[in-house]
């Protein structure tokens, strides 16, 4: 599911920011093509942002890493590490003010043949406009949106936030104790 909700060309008065499409070949470890990967990043910088709100994400401090790792590795502790795939696509917007993203043709044509219903949509100029339902790439607000979803999903799991590190998360189970540490999309 894309994280957009198709909408009439007309926005006129909303706050619209374009979009990027990067395009990346990945290659296998015998040097051999694997795969081609893309991202859709939304033009935050053209953004308008209301208010005095902060939108930055905390992020974790080296030295908490660093620490951390030391601690593992002294008390020989297991240690893994994951990386949330997609991660802002997992969050939803939360902003009351709402977000629309300008598509270009040629990404437009791409998304039209994948969806084909939505060439109702498109503009006179090949474009289609859309309302961000999810957080991506891009957008200002996207990063403390996905840590506001991971922060609710470990206080669910019983993890608790270290008062002076946002990104240190423990929890105080007695059988299995875990401590995580969040960096951007990585755990």
């Amino acid at each position: 599911a894309l994280p957009i909700s198709v909408m009439p060309g007309d926005c006129a008065g909303h706050n619209i920011v374009p979009c990027h499409l990067f395009l990346k070949e990945k290659y296998a470890a015998d040097g051999s093509f694997d795969k081609l990967k893309s991202r859709l990043v939304a033009g935050g910088h053209r953004q308008t942002w209301e208010g005095d709100e902060d939108a930055s994400s905390p992020t974790a401090a080296w030295e908490t890493i660093l620490s951390v790792l030391a601690t593992a590795s002294a008390k020989k502790l297991r240690v893994a590490a994951a990386d949330v795939q997609s991660a802002y696509l997992q969050a939803s917007r939360t902003t009351a003010t709402p977000v629309f993203m300008r598509i270009g043709g040629d990404i437009a044509a791409l998304l039209i043949e994948l969806a084909p219903s939505w060439a109702a949509f498109v503009t006179n100029k090949g474009e289609l406009y859309v309302r961000l339902i999810k957080a991506m790439y891009g957008l200002k607000e996207s990063g403390l949106m996905f840590y506001n979803d991971m922060k609710r999903t470990l206080d669910a799991l019983g993890f608790v936030a270290s008062e002076y590190e946002p990104c240190l998360f423990m929890n105080s189970s007695p059988s299995n104790p875990a401590v995580v540490v969040v960096y951007v999309d990585d755990l």
